[in-house]
């Protein structure tokens, strides 16, 4: 899971690149490529939003404030405590 919050991260910081550079293309190119990172950054967005849940219990998990990913300390989930650092998925009901 932290893997993939953290690639979508670095995708919307590459979607944000991409409107950086824009903006100093001519107005013709620029205009066309305003579109593709403000979906982007809101698609990232989205999914970090609808991935960062327990597995178990769908309780949000707290992120990194300055960071690409899930809390550095976070080993349980802190409304369950799953144990979130094995690879074992959660038992099914």
């Amino acid at each position: 899971m932290q893997r993939k919050i953290v690639a979508a991260r670095l995708a919307g910081f590459a979607c944000f690149a991409v409107y950086l550079v824009g903006l100093f293309l001519p107005k013709a190119y620029a205009q066309a490529l305003m579109l593709f990172p403000f979906a982007g950054v809101v698609a990232s967005t989205a999914y970090i939003h609808f991935t960062a849940k327990c597995p178990k219990c769908k309780v949000k998990l707290p992120q990194q404030r300055f960071g690409l990913g899930l809390a550095d300390k976070l080993r349980a989930c802190p409304g369950c405590g799953l144990d979130l650092t094995s690879a074992a998925p959660p038992p099914a009901k």
